[in-house]
């Protein structure tokens, strides 16, 4: 069993939504890893000084788009298709979100923790966030400073804001998504983020891990989706599996 000091954080920085957008478009145009990292590191070098503190922060973002991963490998193909449309609706915000649910587990339950506390009380402070986080992570100094560094990331991407002094943040951008490619995208992403790779209609639904988001989910449209297999447990619940696709011969170069 892993204690829960010893559990990979990974998401140690905070990424503003330009970066991520800046590495998406040009992944999209067919640029090289190489002119990628060269843009990146001038790109965020306006934000960050040292060469240190780019350097770690490129690493969260490589992680989600160039490390070798094969159970992302379909997700990240499938987001460089959509990029245009998800430009076109102003939603590339769906895309960051999806990959760091389904690459970073640390940024996943500090989603899911913020998204479980708005809906029960209509805001979150950092404090109970932090708290929640520590004990499914662990009371670590790198628990303590990252918590922020994952809630700063929510905020830059204009999802959630700072209600008042007070410390209460509420969702300030709660992103109605129609595009049925979209939503069969963000689906995957969450089934990806999950260790079974199965979730329940009810799952999808209710999971507060997808709190700034509002998703009409549409069996008929899964049902047409290779990647997405739905079965029948019993007589109402119906499980959603992701299935194992290989694209090793066509892999982001």
């Amino acid at each position: 069993m892993i204690s829960l000091n010893s559990k990979m954080i990974g998401f140690d920085r905070q990424l503003k939504k330009e970066w991520l957008d800046l590495v998406i478009e040009m992944l999209h145009d067919g640029e090289t890893r190489d002119k990628i990292t060269e843009a990146l590191n001038k790109y965020i070098g306006n934000d960050l000084k040292g060469k240190d503190a780019i350097r770690k922060t490129r690493l969260v973002i490589n992680r989600m788009w160039f490390n070798p991963n094969s159970q992302l490998e379909f997700l990240r193909r499938s987001a460089l298709e959509l990029f245009n449309e998800a430009r076109t609706e102003n939603a590339t915000s769906i895309i960051h979100w999806g990959m760091c649910i389904a690459c970073y587990p640390y940024f996943r339950d500090i989603a899911r923790i913020c998204g479980r506390l708005i809906n029960l009380q209509g805001y979150f402070k950092r404090f109970q966030v932090r708290q929640r986080t520590m004990e499914i992570w662990g009371e670590r100094p790198v628990v303590r400073r990252t918590v922020n560094h994952v809630i700063q990331t929510i905020m830059y991407w204009d999802l959630i804001e700072q209600k008042d002094a007070s410390g209460k943040y509420v969702i300030s951008k709660f992103i109605e998504i129609k595009n049925p490619k979209l939503i069969s995208w963000l689906i995957k992403a969450y089934l990806a983020s999950r260790e079974s790779k199965t979730a329940s209609i009810d799952d999808l639904r209710n999971d507060p891990v997808l709190f700034p988001f509002s998703i009409d989910i549409n069996i008929d449209s899964l049902l047409l989706n290779k990647e997405i297999e739905l079965f029948n447990q019993g007589l109402k619940s119906e499980i959603l599996i992701l299935r194992t696709i290989d694209h090793t011969d066509d892999g982001i170069t």
